[in-house]
């Protein structure tokens, strides 16, 4: 309302709104669930996080120094957490089109597996060749983030 307030205002009254609205929901479900198998990787990345914000925002700038870029912590990189992300392709068991995956690979590696000296061969080696059974794979419906994982037994 622009009005001065030199000038006179007065509101006029508004008729009642009469058309019922919309009934609130608790949940919307934003997930989705597919059966199928990885069938490629087209991109694999590799984070190291902070041991003081836990952020994936750090820089390596010597073989024995890393810098956060959020908290300007200085620490080793051999003592940073790994990560790695990858957009994995799935081949549905029940559609005929594939679908591309976000994925945290903490998820699908053995702990035993040297996440912080692997290479992105040495990723998507494991990947391939080790996914190629029935997976069921739950997922952000808008962001194709895989929040849940099950491996199927070539038996089940």
């Amino acid at each position: 309302m622009n009005t001065p307030k030199n000038e006179h205002y007065s509101a006029l009254d508004a008729t009642p709104f009469t058309v019922p609205v919309v009934e609130y929901e608790e949940e919307v479900d934003t997930t989705s669930t597919i059966r199928g198998s990885i069938i490629g990787v087209q991109q694999a990345s590799k984070y190291i996080g902070c041991n003081g914000c836990q952020k994936r925002n750090v820089q390596i700038i010597a073989p024995n120094k890393a810098i956060c870029q959020s908290c300007k912590l200085q620490q080793l990189p051999s003592t940073c957490t790994t990560f790695w992300t990858l957009r994995i392709l799935v081949k549905p068991e029940t559609a005929s089109k594939s679908i591309y995956l976000r994925l945290a690979l903490l998820h699908l590696i053995n702990p035993a597996f040297r996440l912080q000296t692997a290479t992105e061969d040495d990723i998507v080696a494991i990947i391939l060749e080790n996914f190629q059974t029935s997976v069921e794979f739950t997922f952000g419906s808008f962001t194709y983030q895989v929040s849940e994982l099950h491996r199927f037994n070539s038996t089940s």
